[in-house]
């Protein structure tokens, strides 16, 4: 492998706009060369046991310690090494990296979606899946590249990844109802705490028993009145003023629709009419649902103007004799 990188002979801040870019793609291109480079040598000293030997219980370790990398990239530089030359799809995932067309991270993600179908797909729509996210890696970012590797199976076995989506998904109902669990303790301050998990059904049956609970309607009691009420305190009123027995034009009637309650006295015959004979004023009571509402007075802008006070005038400032 021969990496080819020319330096400009002159500082950077001298290159004009084109030239910085293109010295940035050789040094990205010779970046990723690099990378494929350092994976084969991972690959050999893997290969001839120099961590074990060197008292390291796994090469991630001894990667990390002499490298002085992060345990994440050490681990991610084994698994290429360990995994690019071994399965057949995955060669041209290592061709792509050893001329600088895809990055490392680019390859780790091709990677891992192409050992995710392994088990469902045959070599040859390895293959396949492997050279369509190749053909995606040069527009798309790693993270882009791995939601596209999550379904690369329905662009080449459909029919498998329905079969594999329809046995994860009832191996994910199986696993939530045997992790069905419900606690309920108390916090030492009166409260109590609820904590647990369900399925979608008991989900749903939760919410029809706690939607009533949690959210409940407005109910109008049908027991009460405001009509009794204003009759209730006429009939006393009445009582305990003239002490009539309730003869006569309906004074102390105990009927809370009589004509001579708030409820009937209008004069138009409405029981429910206004007594001086509004026809838009209704008197409610709780057993006809009626709502007592009585019309707003308008009241024109002259005759508020007119009603107003009269404003005092400005006092204008005297000068000083």
């Amino acid at each position: 492998m021969s990496i080819t990188l020319s330096l400009p002979d002159r500082p950077v801040f001298g290159l004009s706009d084109s030239e910085l870019l293109t010295h940035l793609a050789d040094i990205t291109v010779a970046e990723r060369q690099l990378a494929a480079a350092r994976l084969e040598t991972v690959a050999e000293l893997c290969a001839r046991g120099i961590p074990a030997a060197r008292g390291y219980a796994h090469p991630v370790a001894f990667l990390r310690e002499h490298l002085k990398v992060h345990p994440g990239a050490a681990g991610q530089m084994h698994r290429l090494a360990t995994t690019l030359p071994h399965l057949p799809a995955l060669s041209q995932i290592a061709d792509a990296l050893a001329k600088g067309a895809i990055s490392e991270t680019q390859a780790a993600v091709i990677t891992t979606a192409i050992q995710a179908i392994t088990a469902e797909a045959t070599p040859q729509q390895q293959t396949q899946a492997a050279a369509l996210l190749l053909s995606q890696a040069a527009v798309l970012a790693p993270k882009e590249l791995a939601l596209c590797g999550n379904r690369i199976l329905h662009h080449v076995a459909p029919q498998t990844a329905e079969q594999r989506d329809r046995a994860h998904l009832e191996a994910a109902e199986r696993s939530a109802w045997q992790a069905r669990a419900f606690t309920l303790s108390p916090d030492g301050h009166g409260r109590y705490r609820l904590r647990g998990s369900t399925t979608a059904e008991g989900a749903a049956l939760l919410h029809t028993i706690l939607d009533p609970l949690t959210h409940p309607r407005h109910h109008t009691p049908d027991n009460t009145s405001e009509c009794d009420t204003s009759s209730s305190n006429t009939s006393s009123s009445d009582t305990n003023g003239s002490g009539s027995s309730g003869t006569g034009t309906g004074t102390g009637s105990s009927d809370p629709h009589n004509q001579s309650s708030d409820c009937g006295n209008d004069p138009n015959g409405d029981p429910h009419g206004d007594p001086n004979g509004d026809p838009r004023w209704r008197h409610g009571c709780g057993r006809h649902g009626h709502a007592r509402r009585r019309p707003a007075q308008r009241v024109s802008r002259p005759a508020q103007r007119a009603a107003a006070p009269p404003r005092r005038p400005a006092r204008r400032p005297t000068a000083p004799a």
